[in-house]
């Protein structure tokens, strides 16, 4: 009896990890349609590398809220929603970050932290542009394609605060 148990069990156990959550391409099931999203982040009137850009969804009912990119080297981003190419439909606030440190790398190599050596971080973005609750830019996707260039105004070198 109990080998019928383990092999019911086990059988059961297969099922649902098959069948699982996912989609054949291995997208949740409950995944939106995702439509094409690019944008472009400009700083000075000059592109803007390596920024990350964060989309927050305006609706904080909705299950996938955050999408986000990196922009390359001509300050253009592809908006990504879980590692899938695009956005769900809706109202969202955009948020630009660009995050550099100086003074070493950071450790977690206990003597080196011990030694005092700290790394400094600045924001390469002015702060209105980097939280949610304070940012001007947004963006509203529909069906079509969308792409959109945002400005993050001047250069800015903001300290952050110290690092290990």
């Amino acid at each position: 009896m109990r080998h019928f148990h383990f092999v019911s069990a086990l059988g059961l156990s297969l099922f649902v990890l098959l069948s699982g959550c996912k989609t054949d391409d291995g997208r949740p099931k409950d995944l939106p349609k995702l439509y094409s999203c690019t944008i472009t982040v400009i700083q000075d009137g000059q592109p803007l590398e390596g920024a990350n850009v964060t989309f927050r969804a305006k609706d904080p009912t909705v299950k996938f809220a955050t999408c986000s990119g990196t922009t390359d080297a001509s300050g253009t981003a592809k908006i990504m929603t879980y590692g899938f190419p695009g956005v769900p439909t809706g109202s969202y606030k955009v948020i630009v970050k660009k995050i550099i440190s100086e003074g070493g790398e950071p450790s977690t190599d206990a003597s080196k932290i011990s030694s005092g050596k700290k790394v400094s971080e600045y924001s390469l973005v002015a702060s209105e542009f980097t939280k949610e609750d304070t940012t001007t830019l947004e963006m509203e996707i529909t069906t079509q394609k969308s792409e959109q260039t945002f400005d993050v105004g001047k250069s800015v070198k903001d300290f952050i605060g110290f690092r290990p």
